[in-house]
């Protein structure tokens, strides 16, 4: 059976495409699985919605669909999960026990995060965005954008140095 061209341009958009939104699935969800879901699930929705041939935006729309889904998961489920192994080991970089320490550590600052403070987080650092492009994706304004990411951020200062301190005793 032949394909549309419309299904033909989004099989080669997940082709080329879902290595990169299962890592981001997995930084969400810090598990394997639920980021294969949130991918999944993800696509779906974006696929069932989408409306004539905007391919060009499609990987933005479906991070941000799966921002969403994550959040209202984690609403739903009044459980708040933390982003792992978000350290890519390359060579040079530290021993692979000083790397899985730090991810271990890293985890752990994440888990005091709230999903939204999670999520801006992200989007800030690992995909480089703007707030003004993180509010877009996430539907909300640039101001609560920065109130999540100023949050994190203390969340965090305020993790590693009880943990440095605790390490100097």
């Amino acid at each position: 059976m032949r394909m549309s061209p419309r299904e033909a341009e989004f099989t080669e958009f997940l082709e080329a495409r879902s290595g990169e939104l299962m890592r981001f699935g997995y930084l969400l969800t810090r598990h394997e699985a639920d980021a294969a879901d949130l991918v999944q699930d993800a696509l779906v929705q974006v696929w069932s919605r989408r409306s004539g041939d905007d391919i060009g935006n499609l990987g933005a729309y479906v991070r941000t669909t799966m921002v969403r889904r994550y959040i209202s998961q984690c609403r739903r489920s009044e459980r708040w999960r933390a982003v792992r192994d978000l350290l890519v080991r390359n060579d040079g970089q530290p021993s692979p026990e000083d790397a899985a320490a730090s991810r271990d550590e890293l985890a752990r600052a994440l888990d005091r995060l709230s999903p939204m403070q999670r999520a801006t987080f992200c989007l800030q650092l690992f995909e480089d965005l703007s707030v003004d492009d993180i509010a877009a994706r996430l539907d909300c304004s640039p101001g609560g954008v920065k109130r999540h990411l100023s949050d994190a951020r203390r969340r965090l200062a305020e993790f590693f140095t009880t943990e440095e301190s605790s390490h100097d005793h």
